[in-house]
């Protein structure tokens, strides 16, 4: 997202537009900031598709101590997974 662009309240974004922005990033796992900032919506918004994708098998999650949430595509090649914070 630019840094000039508003979030979004509307509707939320799409399961492709959230996966878009884990292939981008293959190499790790995405904090929650890490997707809102990729994406022109509101970090709620995003958040609640996060927990969706989580709850339909295609998003991963794990929290860390003290930090916040890293997810990961749950079909990622081996290795990739939450970068093993399995």
């Amino acid at each position: 997202m630019s840094a000039n662009a508003a979030p979004m309240d509307g509707p939320e974004p799409s399961t492709g537009t959230i996966v878009e922005v884990f292939e981008e990033h293959s190499e790790r796992g995405l904090s929650t900031a890490d997707v809102v900032a990729a994406l022109p919506y509101n970090r709620e918004t995003v958040y609640e598709k996060l927990l969706q994708l989580a709850g339909e098998g295609v998003l991963d999650r794990n929290r860390v101590p003290g930090w916040e949430t890293i997810w990961w595509i749950t079909d990622a090649p081996d290795g990739l997974e939450g970068n093993g914070l399995r």
